[in-house]
């Protein structure tokens, strides 16, 4: 229950007497913290062995945040009837580097792990006496293999074999698995098929995962397929072409569809059926109606213009194009969705149409779009939600119109540039910290007098 960064190991018999002085720095489940708290509890009792250091007060506004240097007592979690396990709990490690778990006889259930920060882990084990998990070879299930749990992202596997029992698979927990090729399903399974490696449901109709390892260019969608599930061609490391047949009418639970294709760093274009009536493809780029959905990662072009009757662009559009340097944005488009633009990684200027109506830049839009260098944002904008131009490290202006009366925290952290504010003052509308590394703000600024 408790994640932070390691600095000493000590045990400690009396923490509770030291905590006694220091009664924010931990509670246990069912007590009533205080009030200007904000942090873990701990329903086994307080880990916490000593405390070293209590920061000063960050008052937020309707949160006061106190920043505490702790000693964690390892004899604690030996006592304790430890029940779960997270990502969480390897914070305290330098998970970059781990290459293996081995999880104890009492661990019960395990919460997903983030693989972006574990791109070493090579296998999961838990023993034999544990009555509620199995692993294979590395991999982990429940205990009766109904659900796969974890297949971790640097497993040296290039198949994996799915058994016979297994019903339910989390796709989020294949990304990064680079070595994976194909899947392999057990003729007795009725959950599952495999097609050239690729993972179905059992009746076709449904795609459920494309490999990240598998090496062929291009790849044409089964024509009995109507749905294909989120993540499926998540890290699909040498995908180049990909066709859609007219029989898919939905990309992801929500629908939404550009994080399907996430993370495909060769992917040039897409082809969509002409029988399709739900998806099209222009020039090699995604569609729904008039809604852009993806912009392939690795297409060559370094400027794109959105189509005038475009009218939306779905969340993760654009992100992590590689080539593409200046978009401009049509007079249509009113939300810039969070994460459309995140990760592109030459995008050097954003242009807006002179008639736009754009209103609103959503919450980590063009998170780390480290080449952005310029953007004006249109006097339509009346928000900007938090982190908007988080780690834009290139940027040397962004100019902000009167228009905009609402400015989440943290919008330009670790950001870079001057900012050109039309308004003379903050306003009341902004966070305390939307510019939380003070980055020079020029107020009251004209942007026609130059």
């Amino acid at each position: 229950d408790y994640a932070g960064k390691v600095s000493k190991w000590i045990t400690n018999d009396d923490f509770y007497e030291i905590l006694a002085d220091h009664e924010n720095a931990c509670f246990t489940s069912g007590e009533t913290p205080p009030s200007s708290y904000v942090g873990h509890a701990f329903p086994s009792g307080c880990p916490v062995s000593e405390v070293l250091e209590i920061g000063d007060p960050v008052d937020l506004g309707e949160t006061i945040l106190y920043g505490y240097t702790v000693v964690v007592d390892l004899a604690h979690y030996e006592k304790a009837p430890l029940q779960s396990f997270s990502a969480a709990a390897i914070n305290m490690i330098n998970a970059e580097t781990l290459t293996h778990i081995t999880l104890n006889d009492r661990i019960e259930r395990v919460s997903m792990f983030d693989h972006v920060q574990m791109p070493s882990l090579e296998a999961v084990d838990v023993p034999e006496e544990n009555p509620h998990l199995t692993s294979v070879d590395g991999v982990l299930f429940d205990d009766d293999m109904e659900q796969l749990l974890i297949y971790p992202s640097a497993h040296e596997a290039s198949v994996l074999d799915i058994p016979e029992t297994l019903q339910g698979i989390f796709t989020e927990q294949f990304y990064g698995a680079n070595n994976l090729e194909t899947f392999s399903v057990h003729p007795g399974n009725t959950n599952f098929f495999a097609i050239e490696g690729v993972l179905f449901n059992h009746d076709r109709t449904e795609l459920i995962l494309y490999p990240a390892g598998k090496p062929e260019a291009s790849y044409a969608i089964l024509d009995t397929v109507t749905m294909i599930h989120d993540m499926a061609f998540v890290g699909a490391k040498y995908l180049e072409t990909l066709h859609i047949p007219a029989s898919v009418e939905t990309l992801g639970t929500q629908n939404t569809g550009a994080e399907i294709f996430y993370d495909t760093p060769r992917l040039k274009a897409f082809d969509v059926d002409e029988g399709n009536t739900t998806y099209t493809s222009r020039d090699g780029v995604l569609f729904k109606d008039t809604r852009l959905i993806a912009y392939p990662q690795a297409k060559s072009a370094s400027y794109y213009e959105i189509p005038e009757d475009v009218d939306a662009i779905a969340m993760h559009a654009f992100g992590m194009t590689r080539y593409l340097e200046h978009v401009h944005i049509n007079a249509q488009i009113t939300i810039i969705q969070p994460f459309t633009f995140a990760h592109a990684k030459n995008l050097t200027t954003i242009t807006f149409d002179e008639a736009s109506a754009l209103e609103t830049i959503e919450m980590f839009a063009f998170r780390n779009v480290e080449s952005l260098q310029t953007i004006d944002i249109p006097d339509t904008v009346t928000t900007i939600e938090v982190g908007a131009f988080i780690y834009a490290k290139a940027l040397e202006s962004v100019y902000i119109p009167e228009s905009v009366e609402t400015m989440g925290p943290d919008v330009f952290y670790e950001a870079a540039g001057v900012i050109y504010v039309e308004a003379d003052s903050k306003p009341e509308g902004w966070h305390a910290m939307w510019n939380p590394h003070d980055l020079e703000v020029v107020w009251g600024y004209e942007k026609d007098a130059d």
